[in-house]
């Protein structure tokens, strides 16, 4: 049976697509499929697979908003904060009355045991020893419940509360 448009063809069991050849080709014999790969004896071990750690969604979303707003001191550019916080959240409010202060490059944020204290459909909060650091300065240490709200179906940072 040959089907029109792209013309596929079932012979034996096999879809074979006929992309602009002859009628002769596609109704040619089906040669026989390659042997199948043999299988290594049951006592092979395979290696461990490796890979980063899952992080749940609230955690991630944490991280990427922390690092949106270094982002944000680092130019002042408010496009760094629309996809990791929510607009109408006092946060982002806060960081867009610092628009007119001047860009602070070079700091970089570090999230130490970050654990979701809370997470339903309307809220997450994420526990976590934040550090902000910048080269020639002290590093700023901050205990924060980072409280997030579900958006697009992700979530983005709303606030955050020193513990």
């Amino acid at each position: 049976m040959i089907a029109t448009g792209v013309g596929v063809a079932l012979l034996a069991g096999v879809v074979l697509l006929n992309q602009g050849r002859d009628a002769d080709a596609v109704n040619a014999p089906v040669q026989a499929a390659a042997p199948a790969p043999t299988v290594p004896p049951a006592t092979a071990v395979a290696p461990p697979l490796r890979s980063a750690p899952v992080q749940p969604g609230e955690i991630a979303a944490a991280r990427a908003a922390l690092q949106s707003w270094a982002a944000f001191v680092a130019g002042r550019d408010p496009a760094a904060l629309t996809a990791a916080f929510d607009p109408a959240g006092p946060q982002f409010g806060q960081l867009q009355s610092e628009m007119s202060w001047p860009a602070v490059p070079g700091y970089t944020v570090e999230v130490a045991n970050p654990t979701i204290k809370a997470s339903n459909a309307v809220e997450a909060v994420v526990a976590a020893t934040v550090t902000w650091r910048r080269p020639g300065e002290a590093a700023q240490v901050f205990a924060w419940d980072m409280v997030l709200r579900p958006a697009d179906g992700g979530w983005r940072l709303w606030t955050v509360h020193q513990r």
